[in-house]
């Protein structure tokens, strides 16, 4: 709550500040009439300040205005019957708030429940939490693949911007998954991709529908920020050499995974049907993880046998060493735990978050 707070009073700071705004026009239609109501409050006061030839205290004039301003309906405060001038004025006065008001909240209509208004407030607010943002993955899409990419990281608990030019498909992403930053616009611009904090960003995903177009943003990503993991999506597998040139790191093949998939439902069920409860929230509480060891975690330079993972129910299936850019399969308990390795664990939920919690401390 308190993000939207603050983000609420960026979007104001960034409409105020635009020169471009398409809400100008209102900002300053709001100012004119506020402008007016004050100009007409003083006319009043001074008016019937002279009016009573200064007979009548100045508040009392004030306080007389504010009552025929507001039509309040309160009786004459002051006796503006002794001057011929006093209830002709009033009458003036009486129109003059009545056109005044009608402009005035018309105008505060149009600012707050405009639905233009509301649209850019929105966007101007996801662009105001986007630019908080540090450490984060951009999806760049949220089509038919994104839906499923966006879900897939919010429930890991990841800090994600979405970037898409159309805002009507991330507001259904937000209705379906909660509020996260996203930035309406082209993500093959370098512009949109700064506004979803690219220098500042851990990952990149794109997943645009058009093989023609997803090379263009790994090239403008890595030349930002050379340190960015970059996982692209393609349609056809001719494309895959092309993202890898461009900077991605890894390509998927929706179509590819998916034949495999089918495939796999045929020739091994069971482990297709075993690694789909991994995947998802299910009777057996279980998911695969995988952890970096920080450089100073208590496990590095211990073996295997000497760790607590046994004790936690963890089952360590693989290690990554970054050292030897190797793999180890089944590690036995004499294997040794370097900084900055790579553990593929297997375990009850409970079990994978105090572990990750650990590793934090």
């Amino acid at each position: 709550m308190r993000r939207y707070f603050q983000a609420t009073f960026g979007f104001l700071y960034y409409e105020l500040r635009d020169p471009t705004s398409p809400t100008r026009e209102t900002w300053r239609r709001l100012r004119n009439a506020t402008l007016s109501m004050l100009v007409l409050l003083g006319i009043g006061t001074e008016g019937f300040y002279l009016i009573g030839q200064g007979r009548w205290p100045f508040f009392e004039c004030f306080y007389m205005t504010v009552i025929a301003i507001s039509t309040a309906g309160f009786g004459e405060t002051i006796p503006i019957y002794e001057s011929p001038y006093g209830r002709p004025f009033m009458v003036f006065l009486l129109f003059a708030s009545m056109w005044i008001n009608y402009y005035f909240i018309s105008t505060i209509t149009a600012v707050f429940l405009g639905r233009e208004f509301q649209d850019l407030w929105w966007k101007r607010t996801m662009e105001y939490l986007s630019s908080k943002q540090k450490d984060h993955i951009i999806v760049c899409g949220g089509g038919e693949t994104g839906i499923y990419v966006v879900k897939e990281l919010l429930d890991s608990q990841h800090d994600i911007i979405v970037v898409d030019t159309n805002a009507t498909r991330i507001k259904f992403l937000q209705d379906q998954f909660g509020q996260f930053p996203a930035v309406i616009g082209d993500a093959t611009e370098e512009a949109i991709l700064r506004k979803a904090g690219i220098e500042h960003a851990y990952g990149l995903v794109t997943l645009l529908s058009s093989d023609k177009d997803n090379p263009f943003i790994p090239i403008s990503a890595r030349r930002m920020n050379p340190r960015l993991k970059i996982v692209s999506k393609a349609i056809e597998l001719n494309a895959f050499e092309k993202l890898k040139s461009a900077g991605a790191n890894q390509v998927v093949s929706p179509n590819y995974i998916g034949g495999i998939r089918i495939a796999a439902e045929l020739v091994r069920p069971h482990v297709v049907q075993f690694l789909d409860l991994l995947t998802k929230n299910n009777e057996l509480n279980l998911c695969i993880e995988e952890f970096t060891l920080p450089e100073r975690s208590s496990y590095i330079g211990k073996q295997l046998s000497e760790t607590d993972l046994r004790q936690r129910e963890l089952l360590l299936l693989a290690v990554y060493s970054p050292n030897h850019a190797s793999w180890s399969y089944n590690p036995s308990p004499h294997h040794t735990f370097e900084a900055l390795t790579t553990l593929i664990v297997l375990g009850h939920i409970d079990a994978i978050e105090s572990f990750r919690k650990q590793l934090k401390r």
